[in-house]
């Protein structure tokens, strides 16, 4: 069950985070480009709405409200792509030594935190963003 639910937080931040990128900053080229704005403005996005939502909401009401919220902008972002026409996107391939080190350096991260929130019940915010966020959701019930 905890797998699940990792998968289903890290597709709703991946979600929310294409979202805003799609709608904030300009067109990229590559899929690797999208998937790290996303991850990276979706963990903004999600840190910031806990922030202001965790003053007036509490418990599962804030984790729905967080989860609602964070999947919007894709919403939006997804009703303007299918207006307009997207372009290809593309997939680099690391060149050099230096390059081919860090896509294995990420992959292998990638793989441990699966496999850790595969087998740990740290939940996903403790695991991808901050374990301290996770203990103060934790002690808000």
């Amino acid at each position: 069950m905890n797998a699940l639910l990792a998968a289903l937080s890290l597709i709703i931040l991946l979600f929310g985070g294409w979202g805003a990128g799609y709608l904030l900053l300009p067109r990229e080229k590559s899929f690797a480009d999208i998937v790290a704005h996303s991850w990276l403005l979706g963990a903004i996005f999600i840190s910031m709405t806990f922030a202001i939502m965790g003053t007036i909401l509490s418990g599962s009401q804030l984790l729905a409200a967080v989860s609602i919220l964070s999947i919007i902008p894709g919403f939006v972002a997804f009703r303007k792509m299918v207006v307009q026409k997207p372009p290809l996107l593309s997939w680099p391939r690391p060149h050099g030594l230096l390059e081919w080190a860090l896509f294995a350096g990420v992959l292998c991260e990638c793989i441990f935190l699966l496999k850790f929130a595969w087998t740990r019940s740290l939940g996903w915010d403790g695991l991808m963003v901050w374990e301290t966020k996770a203990r103060i959701a934790f002690y808000n019930g």
